[in-house]
């Protein structure tokens, strides 16, 4: 049986966060605390709180603004954000690609990405920065 991962310190303060956010202890244009605060009550260090905050931010539910500090996002200002990743490989059906692809999927997954699968065919096609063929 697989062992669960455990958290990293910066996933805890995600879902620390996260759950002041959605349970209401936050409500949209509150500052939250500062990356000092949150780095001494939790024990982490100042990186690890920004890496925090940053992913709350992709996600929409918080808002920094220079000088001034980190906010929860308006309710108007909340935004769906996707991550999608393309994968290209060639020779998909060879012995070693399922594997890979399964595992780089996996991962993906767990993190939150949508993966997009191509496969060339053991050629090469020229891909533009928007996804599309050339």
């Amino acid at each position: 049986m697989a062992e669960k991962r455990q958290q990293t310190k910066y996933e805890q303060l995600v879902a620390h966060l996260r759950c002041k956010i959605t349970q209401g202890e936050y409500h949209p244009g509150d500052r939250i605390e500062s990356e000092n605060r949150l780095a001494e009550e939790f024990g982490f260090s100042r990186q690890t709180v920004r890496q925090a905050i940053g992913a709350l931010e992709r996600e929409g539910l918080l808002v920094r603004r220079r000088g001034s500090g980190t906010y929860v996002a308006g309710a108007g200002k909340t935004k769906q954000r996707t991550m999608n990743i393309g994968v290209i490989a060639t020779y998909i059906t060879d012995y070693i690609f399922p594997t890979i692809i399964r595992g780089i999927e996996k991962t993906l997954t767990e993190k939150g990405y949508h993966i997009t699968l191509g496969a060339t065919e053991a050629g090469v096609p020229l891909v533009s920065s928007m996804g599309a063929a050339l």
